[in-house]
């Protein structure tokens, strides 16, 4: 008498397995390149904030010690906020900061 016996071919096998290799790995790289997709966002984002930052500057045009008025230009392409603006001899120490906002301007070319 013959005992059959039912099983799966090798070669079955070998396809199951691989298919869910790929599949794992498709998956974990779907993961991998959304995560790195959002950094590299995050990271253009600071890196176009530091750019800014390099292309805004201001210009003193006039300084009337006596009466207190300073005249600046901004030909910047950012706006600048002036958080503090302090007259003093170049030979005596400049006296302390305290930052609040004086004035917005726009600039020039914006």
């Amino acid at each position: 008498m013959k005992i059959g016996k039912k099983g799966v071919s090798y070669i079955v096998t070998v396809a199951i397995m691989t298919s869910i290799t790929i599949t794992i790995g498709l998956f974990i790289w779907g993961i991998v390149g959304g995560w790195a997709g959002t950094s590299a966002i995050d990271i253009l984002k600071e890196t176009n904030k530091g750019i800014a930052q390099q292309r805004s500057f201001f210009i003193v045009e006039f300084v009337d010690r006596e009466r207190g008025i300073v005249w600046i230009s901004n030909p910047g392409k950012v706006d600048l906020v002036v958080l503090s603006c302090t007259i003093y001899s170049k030979t005596s120490a400049p006296p302390p900061k305290n930052l609040s906002s004086i004035s917005r301007g726009k600039s020039i070319n914006g």
